[in-house]
Parts: C-alpha cells; structure tokens; sequence
C-alpha cells in the first residue's frame, strides 16, 4: 500500500538536511506528525464494499448509492496522488438527507520538500473514512448524524490547493505530481451535481490539513452551492508557522493559479506574502451571515511538531523549538485577529490533543479536558493550589450542535482558562457552616463556624505556597487565562 510516501528513517530525513544531528532532531517531529494518521493501511481498488467510476456515461449518481453506506468514487479525467505509484485517487461518499450536506476535508499531512516527502510526512494514498466522530451515525449526541458526507479525500501533501510538478528524488514513486487543488475541483464539481438544489443545511469541515483545506476553499464552496444556513468549521489547525514562509509555501504550491482567491488578494500572493489567515477572514467578511467556527487544543502537539519541522527543513535552523507556552501565544494570537469578525467563534481545550471531528474523543471533549468534566476532586484539587477553571463547561458535541446557526439563533465561543483564586474568609465561613449544619443545632452551628475559620487558614497557608507555581505551570502548559471574547463571544442571526 502507499500509505506515506518515502522508506521512512533517518536516512530519509537526511535528504535536504545539513547534519545528520538535524536529521536525528526531526525524526520525533515526523514520528509525531505520522502518529496523527488514522491506523488504516491505505484501502486499493477494489477493496471498498461499494465503488463507482466516473466515466462520459456515468457520473456516479448519489441516487444510486446505498443509504449510509460509504461508497469510493473514483473521479479519473486528471486526479492523482502525490506519486505515480500511488493507488488512484478518489473520494468517498456517505448518502443521507438530500436537504444536509457536509463537505469534509480529510487528514493526512503535508510534503513541501524533498526531506518531508522521503521521511513520509503526509499521506500518498486515500484511507477509508473511520466511522468515528461525526461520521459515527449511531450517536445520539452527534449532531450530523443525518447528513449526507462528502470526504473530499487527500493524498497530495499540498494541503488541496497544490497544482505542481516536483522534481524530488523520492524511490519507488515515479513521477511526483502535487494536483490537490484539481482533486478537491473534481469532488466539489459532483456534490455540485448530484446537490444542486437548495440545501437547508450546508457545512465545511476539515481535520488537521484538511482544516487548512476547509480555509482555503470555503470561500469558493459557499459561492458554488445555494443554502438556508451554512458554516464552515477549522479543526485542528490554525496555521501557526514560523514568519515569513506561510506566503512563499502558498506561491511554490500553484495556490495563486487557481481560483481560490479574492481578486484582491493575488497580488500578495504573487509577492509570497499571502497567509491562510488572511484567505479565511475574506471568506468570513464575504459571508456575514455565514458561522465560521475555529476548534483547537491549546497545546496542540501536532501543530507544534509541524512549526518545528518546517522552521528545521525550511530555515534550516537550529533554533526551531516552539515551546507549549509559545505555541498558545501564537494561537491566542491568531484568534484575536479572528474574534474582530462578528461570524466567528471559537472553541479552545485544555488539550495536547489534535483533532475531534473524525475521533470518538469528540464525545468525550469539554473546554477543561478531553476526558473529563472538570469538577469535583480536580476542580477541589486546583482550588487548594490557588487556582479554579472559569468559563462555560459545554460539551463539544452540544456546542456543534448549534451549527450552522439559523435564523433567530445564535452561538458562543467557550474557553476555558484558570485564574488566580483569592481565599476570602467569607468562603471558608460558609464551608464550615455547611458542614456544621450536618449536626445540627447550636453545637453544630458553632463548631461549623470555627471549622470555616480554621479551614481558611489551611488553605490560605497551601495557597501562599502552591499560587505562584500554579499560575507559572498554567503559564508554562499554555492553559493560562482565555484572552477577552474567548468565553463570551456570541454570534447571532436575526429571525426571518
């Protein structure tokens, strides 16, 4: 199968690195970035349950494919994957209400040199979708559940805009060819089709270098297809790169020869200073009544990794770590500028983790953890220290839940954060008199008065210790406090 590209090893890395200290430094990098795949070896023709063939006579209808079921549609006319001895390309479909339409960019990393295509930091072949996530139609709670999926699949490493030939000396791959953009072209051409009518509910979504897709294309989506309600939604990536290279990336891969892009905005992309960013807060300002909602750990270890490789492979620099402090400064950074559109919103973990929308985990997802709720013994415990979590505790699933936003509706940012907490012996009162009042009576009521005293100044005198290491270990975790407008922005659509 061609699940990656290149053998893999130090000996792959070392193509396009100076030292092979470099090389040995990135390998954990890679090994991080590879781990974020999904567990699937790369499905070959043949090996899907049902499959269709684009041809002149037949254009694989969604009328003709199983309710529920995935089907692999192989496009043809020019699609490929980054290697010429790469399986086909194709994409999948997952029929359900003909009114909803979810159109997903899928994971699989990205290749942007020689090093990072041998070591095999992206995919090279189209892994079936894992029916996890939103794509898990059995969970109550999942709010997609009876939407139609188009998983516009992924095996360029261009981040699906790339239209580019590439002369890297890669074995076994043949040719090496990055068309992302002409794929995804050819999926959003038959959703186009096949979902031509007006749709009650449209969504973008992408995971991980699809959410980069996700950015990249809603602009040109939400222009195609006609709607009541639509959103477009960033998972787990948000583009925190070194400065400078964002641009230059963008220009290298073919982005400012295809159509992607507002007129406005080719000159700075003919001039390689063009940034995601800047492509997905057009798209926001072209469609106000459109929610664009952005879903990140706040110490995002894939991400990091990524800065990590490209400021290795591309700057070459020895000083390339990005520490999870920074990274959450970067991040907080790039919602800042985000939260000025009043049609977006956020939704910020307390995590190291990457990616919810095509795992379980986004069952089990709330702002303070991807585990649990964060309350009783933790919350008791970081309140001893001198610290307590503030923000709303919505469940990831429900917070989906109100996307896209419909009119009359609205939806909030939620961020989760820890601040400083201040003993007041008012508090350390009221907790003694709740105790004492389990015995009852005026002795009761007595002790419980001088338990909430005594009680105060034990936890004043841990605190006095424990405050500073917390705020600094918060600090140093990057989960310090949410920036204003993180827990509390609200965006809304006004009644028909």
């Amino acid at each position: 199968t061609h699940h990656r590209g290149g053998e893999g090893g130090l000996g792959g890395l070392l193509v396009g690195l100076h030292t092979e200290a470099m090389a040995a430094a990135a390998e954990p990098m890679v090994a991080r970035i590879q781990q974020s795949f999904r567990p699937i070896a790369t499905r070959e023709r043949g090996s899907f349950a049902a499959e269709c063939h684009m041809n002149a006579t037949d254009g694989c209808p969604v009328s003709e494919m199983d309710l529920g079921n995935i089907t692999a549609v192989y496009p043809g006319n020019g699609t490929r994957c980054m290697f010429e001895s790469s399986p086909p390309y194709l994409f999948q479909v997952i029929p359900g209400s003909a009114e909803k339409l979810v159109i997903h960019f899928d994971l699989g990393g990205a290749c942007w040199d020689e090093a990072t295509a041998n070591f095999g930091a992206c995919l090279t072949g189209v892994a079936e979708i894992a029916r996890e996530g939103m794509f898990n139609r059995s969970r109550q709670s999942n709010a997609f559940a009876d939407y139609s999926f188009v998983i516009v699949g992924y095996c360029s490493g261009d981040a699906f805009v790339g239209d580019v030939n590439r002369s890297w000396k890669v074995p076994g791959s043949g040719g090496i060819s990055q068309r992302g953009y002409w794929n995804a072209r050819s999926v959003v051409e038959w959703a186009k089709a096949n979902f031509a009518h007006r749709l009650k509910s449209l969504v973008v979504t992408g995971s991980s270098a699809g959410s980069v897709g996700a950015q990249l294309w809603a602009r040109k989506i939400l222009q195609e297809f006609t709607y009541e309600s639509a959103a477009v939604i960033a998972d787990s990536f948000a583009g925190v790169a070194p400065a400078g290279l964002q641009g230059m990336q963008q220009k290298n891969i073919g982005l400012c020869r295809t159509d992607l892009l507002a007129e406005k905005r080719m000159i700075d992309c003919q001039a390689g200073t063009l940034e995601v960013q800047r492509v997905f807060e057009d798209a926001m300002e072209d469609f106000p009544e459109v929610a664009f909602a952005s879903i990140d750990s706040k110490v995002d270890l894939v991400q990091i990794a990524y800065y990590e490789l490209i400021s290795m492979t591309l700057l070459h620099s020895a000083d390339y770590a990005l520490t999870p402090q920074n990274f959450a400064e970067s991040l907080a950074a790039i919602y800042r500028r985000y939260n000025l559109h009043p049609n977006w919103v956020s939704y910020l973990v307390n995590s190291k983790n990457h990616m919810f929308l095509n795992q379980e985990i986004m069952y089990n997802t709330r702002p303070g953890s991807t585990v649990v709720k964060t309350s009783g013994l933790i919350g008791a415990g970081l309140e001893i220290a001198g610290v307590e979590f503030q923000g709303p505790d919505t469940k990831l699933t429900t917070w989906l839940g109100g996307l896209p936003v419909t009119p009359g509706n609205s939806i909030s940012s939620v961020c989760r954060g820890v601040a400083p907490h201040v003993a007041s012996p008012e508090a350390g009162v009221a907790t003694g008199h709740a105790l004492g009042g389990m015995l009852g009576g005026t002795l009761g009521a007595t002790l419980g008065s001088t338990l909430g005293v005594s009680l105060n100044t034990v936890k004043t005198s841990v605190r006095s210790g424990l405050e500073p290491l917390a705020e600094e270990g918060a600090e140093l975790t990057g989960l310090s406090r949410c920036d204003i407008g993180e827990a509390d922005k609200t965006f809304s659509r006004l009644a028909e």
